[in-house]
Formats: C-alpha cells, structure tokens, sequence
C-alpha cells in the first residue's frame, strides 16, 4: 500500500458506536477529561452536553430543600488550580503555559461549586468566615465562592472601636487639642484581614478544602485548610 492509499485509508476509517456507549465511556472520565472531549468535535461537544454527565461536570442543580448530615459533598475541581487567598477577583487565575485566565470571566464560573448542590454554603477559613445563601433556590456557584471570598478577605479583621486604635497600633493621639485627636484618629485605615495575613508573609496560598460537610441544618460547610506559604 503507497502512502496516498494509507492516507486515505486513516482519513475515512474511524470509530463508529451507539451513542449510548459514548456516554457509558464518558461516565467513566474525570471533570478535565471531559473538558477536553468536549472540544474534539461538535459530536463530542454534544454528547458531552448530555444530562447523565452533570454530576462529574457540576451542572446538577439542588435537588433536595435540605441535604442530610450523612452527605459528603465533592468540592468542584477548579478549587484545587487557584489561590483563593486574594483581595481582587482578578486575581483568583488558572494559571497555563498559554495564558493566565481570570476563572470569574470563564463559562464554569457558573457551575456549582459541589456536587451535590446547595443553596446554602458556609465558608470557614477565609477571613473572618461567612455564608452565601440564594433564596431563589439555586446552587452556589464557583463564581460566588470566589466572589464572597474575595469579600471575606476585604473585611476589617477585628471589630474595632475607633477610639481604642491608637492603643491598638501603640501610637499616641491628641493632645489637648480635640480637633487634632479626631483628625489623627480618622487617618487610621482599618487592616483587612488579607492584610493581617501577610503581616508576616508576603507568600501565602490556599491548599484546598480541610473538609466538606453538611451541617445540622442543611448548609455544606466548606473549611479550608491551613495556608502555606
């Protein structure tokens, strides 16, 4: 056989089979798997478009009001690729050899953020912590995570009293003119708690979910591990 025979031959040969044992193979891929068949070809991106995928692609919406305590949820995967210790979206990237892609301005910003999915999720360990709830039902997403991250990491790192910050920060204020107090006490910017975190480092990041559980009244609760650096 001469090479314009072996050409044609590898151009018209290919691999034919139901799409029902497409999907059996698919269901056996991993979440980055999947994202790269995805691209191979417009049949490819169809099936892998399919319902029975949702679960390793985080597309299944909640489907129970409360999840029980006996879950296990599966932090979406992104989270193990980006540094969630930042004070700027911008700055919660996927990093690559072709770029570096801020993952709030990609598509799976609005998948969710665990499989199974929830409308209530608390965060423990960013920040002072928080929650994010949506009352219309829907999951949280990846983009609200980093979103209320971020915020959390924006927040002052202690509830203050103004008049105690001078004591705080062992500077002495005022004088016998009360004018002059206030005007130096107002000066003082409150530290957000990703300041208090890199007081003593200037390279710290985020490891990934410690754990990821359901708590008594439903909500999956995401805590972080300790940072390294």
């Amino acid at each position: 056989m001469d090479q314009q025979e072996k050409e044609d031959t590898t151009s018209t040969t290919s691999i034919t089979l139901p799409p029902e044992i497409w999907l059996e193979i698919l269901s056996r891929c991993s979440y980055f798997d999947l994202k790269i068949v995805q691209r191979v070809s417009r049949a490819f991106n169809q099936l892998v478009k399919d319902p029975v995928l949702d679960a390793i692609l985080f597309r299944s919406r909640p489907q129970l009001s409360q999840l029980p305590t006996t879950t296990r949820p599966i932090p979406h995967p992104v989270f193990d690729m980006v540094n969630l210790v930042a004070g700027n979206v911008e700055d919660v990237c996927i990093w690559s050899d072709k770029g570096d892609y801020v993952v709030a301005e990609r598509d799976l910003r609005e998948e969710m953020a665990t499989y199974p999915s929830s409308s209530r999720v608390v965060i423990i360990g960013l920040g002072r912590g928080g929650q994010i709830i949506n009352n219309d039902g829907e999951g949280v997403t990846v983009g609200q995570i980093i979103h209320k991250a971020v915020e959390l990491w924006n927040e002052p790192c202690f509830h203050y009293d103004a008049r105690l910050l001078p004591v705080v920060y062992g500077q002495t204020v005022g004088g016998d003119d009360e004018d002059f107090g206030h005007q130096e006490r107002s000066s003082y910017r409150i530290p957000s708690c990703i300041d208090e975190l890199f007081e003593n480092s200037d390279h710290v990041f985020f490891e990934g979910w410690d754990s990821c559980t359901v708590d008594g009244t439903g909500r999956i609760v995401l805590e972080v591990k300790w940072f390294g650096s």
